[in-house]
């Protein structure tokens, strides 16, 4: 039905293409979140996907990172990186930690600015900047702090891993 209206208005070859890849993608994101949601329901903490996934989605559509070849492979490693972050957030230390991974991924992010990947756009200060003040704001209540925190440590992760790929280095 999509697929009909667009072919009617524009007889492009590329639009058959363009339409599938466009589906493809928002299937398999829906794909993502739904595993998300999932894990969170079986472990009881709905909450934490939720919240994870607003603080994950807006961050990954504007900063990027890496992507896997396959889809499979990409569920597979957001969802254990995901279980891991929702894992550690029951313990003690879990602030401390990420913390620590933050300061981490930020100096190698830092060191690596200048590279042509990560080229500080504004929309990506301001996001930058929006995450920030919402840990400040949030640094007393360690639940949602640990969620937001783990969601940008993923983020960078991911964009660390981009620049390692790209410039084969580590």
């Amino acid at each position: 039905m999509i697929k009909d209206k667009i072919n009617n208005k524009n007889q492009s070859i590329y639009t058959d293409e363009a339409i599938f890849y466009g589906l493809e993608v928002v299937g398999f994101n829906l794909l993502s979140i739904l595993t998300i949601l999932c894990i969170g329901v079986l472990s009881k903490k709905i909450m934490f996907s939720i919240l994870f996934l607003i603080s994950f989605i807006p961050m990954r559509l504007v900063i990027g990172g890496y992507h896997c070849k396959s889809i499979i492979n990409c569920e597979i490693s957001f969802s254990i990186l995901y279980y891991f972050f929702q894992t550690i957030n029951q313990y003690s230390f879990c602030k401390n930690f990420l913390i620590i991974l933050f300061i981490i991924f930020l100096i190698v992010l830092l060191k690596n600015l200048g590279t042509e990947i990560y080229k500080l756009s504004i929309i990506r200060i301001i996001l930058i900047g929006i995450y920030s003040l919402i840990l400040i704001i949030t640094i007393r209540n360690n639940y949602l702090f640990n969620i937001i925190l783990s969601a940008i440590i993923l983020n960078m992760f991911l964009k660390y891993i981009k620049i390692c790929k790209l410039y084969h280095f580590s």
